[in-house]
């Protein structure tokens, strides 16, 4: 009786034996094959539907997982990055349903059409021998999207420059009284430029606080003529300056430097005119057939005459304003020696155009403050919707679930005849034996 039990619950044990098996193996299986951590982005901004990045040049999607894109990525997932992974990260673009379809039947009617994606897939791999575990690949696809958006917008956040630092580098202590407006208008000139590229870019954005790039343009230059004005006024009325022994050196350096200008202007001016006396004298006759019959007789000079010409004029106009620029340099010069005002009277006046300076250099920062305030908001406004995510993170095995499930049941299946059969065999060579 209990031989017969032990019989009869074999194949169940068979059964339960075999499934354990499967599942073992499948379970080993399916966590030790290599895993893919992914994001995908959705890109949205002028130009990419051309292939163009914002500042117009070619739009490159490889460039979504560049090194130095990855660094910052490391970064703000607080994780140490290592060069090594780099070869990790790929992407991949992800293109509509039927696109080839599309692309073929457009050129069949004669339509030069190219289709640029816009969404994207980026995946990394782990690996154990370089350290980067699947933890880490889903903190950093995690991040990703947050990553890259905070990078486009810094990326292509123009005009490329820093107005605070290139405003901050003219010290105006460091120049003389009559070097002041020039040194302030150049600050002016730059803040401008920047105005200018953003009013080209989009000329109907309006700030929070009301103002276009316009309205900005409009009150920088009012600023700039009235405080400058003021100033360089004071200056010329009293002939200010810090030193002026040193001003009186620049002057003269400045007359001997037009002097030897003029010098060359007037020798150019006489070689050229030399050769255009020649060409002059060289004509040559052109006998062409006239409409009665009777033969004309026209002139010609040589090509050269024209270039030489203009030589000439130019050397001309040059010496005139060396001339021009020679007679200020020594109206100043006289004005230098023979001061009209007292010292009381120019001590004075030196204190004011200090204080004017000064509230003015106030007011450049107020309007390079403004301004840059001005640019974040607008650039905030543009890119605001640039980067979409299609999903924040996926995590894909070679052997997915549904792969697993079917794999252990096939196992299972095939573990449980070969058991079956074993312990048939074995049965058949017992009783064998037993004869």
């Amino acid at each position: 009786m209990t031989v017969y039990r032990k019989t009869n619950n074999r194949p169940k044990n068979f059964v339960f034996l075999s499934l354990i098996i499967a599942m073992v193996i499948t379970g080993l299986l399916y966590f030790l094959t290599p895993v893919t951590v992914s994001t995908s982005i959705s890109l949205q901004f002028e130009g990419i539907d051309k292939g163009k990045n914002p500042d117009n040049t070619r739009f490159d999607y490889t460039k979504l997982v560049a090194e130095d894109v990855l660094m910052q990525l490391f970064e703000d997932a607080e994780l140490v990055y290592d060069a090594s992974y780099l070869a990790q990260f790929e992407v991949k673009p992800v293109l509509p349903a039927h696109i080839v379809q599309t692309i073929k039947d457009k050129r069949v009617a004669g339509e030069d059409y190219t289709y640029f994606p816009n969404e994207f897939v980026i995946k990394v791999t782990p690996s154990r021998t370089l350290g980067l575990t699947e933890s880490m690949c889903e903190t950093l696809m995690a991040h990703y999207a947050s990553t890259y958006e905070a990078y486009f917008n810094d990326h292509y956040t123009f005009p490329f420059m820093d107005l605070e630092t290139l405003v901050n580098s003219f010290n105006f202590d460091s120049y003389d009284y009559p070097e002041y407006q020039t040194v302030f208008e150049n600050e002016f000139a730059i803040i401008s430029s920047y105005l200018n590229i953003l009013e080209r870019d989009d000329p109907e954005f309006i700030s929070s606080e009301g103002y276009t790039f316009s309205d900005l343009q409009q009150g920088l230059q009012l600023t700039k003529s009235l405080d400058i004005n003021k100033m360089s006024s004071i200056i010329n009325s009293y002939k200010l300056s810090k030193d002026a022994e040193q001003l009186r050196i620049k002057y003269l350096y400045m007359i001997r430097r037009y002097t030897l200008q003029k010098s060359k202007a007037q020798s150019e001016y006489q070689m050229s005119q030399t050769l255009l006396d020649i060409v002059k004298q060289n004509k040559s006759t052109v006998i062409v057939p006239g409409m009665t019959g009777e033969a004309l007789t026209y002139s010609a000079v040589n090509d050269t005459y024209d270039t030489i010409a203009s030589q000439v004029t130019d050397a001309q106009v040059t010496s005139v304003n060396i001339d021009e620029e020679i007679s200020y340099l020594n109206q100043k010069l006289y004005e230098l020696d023979n001061p009209t005002h007292t010292a009381a009277e120019i001590t004075h006046a030196k204190n004011d155009v200090n204080r004017l300076a000064l509230a003015l250099m106030d007011k450049v920062k107020d309007w390079v403050n403004r301004i840059t305030s001005t640019a974040t908001e607008y650039f905030a406004y543009k890119y605001e919707n640039v980067l979409t995510p299609v999903y924040q993170m996926r995590i894909s095995r070679v052997l997915s679930p549904l792969k697993a499930g079917v794999l252990c049941f096939a196992l299972w299946l095939f573990l449980s005849f070969m058991l079956s059969r074993i312990s048939y065999q074995r049965s058949r060579f017992e009783k064998t034996k037993a004869k």
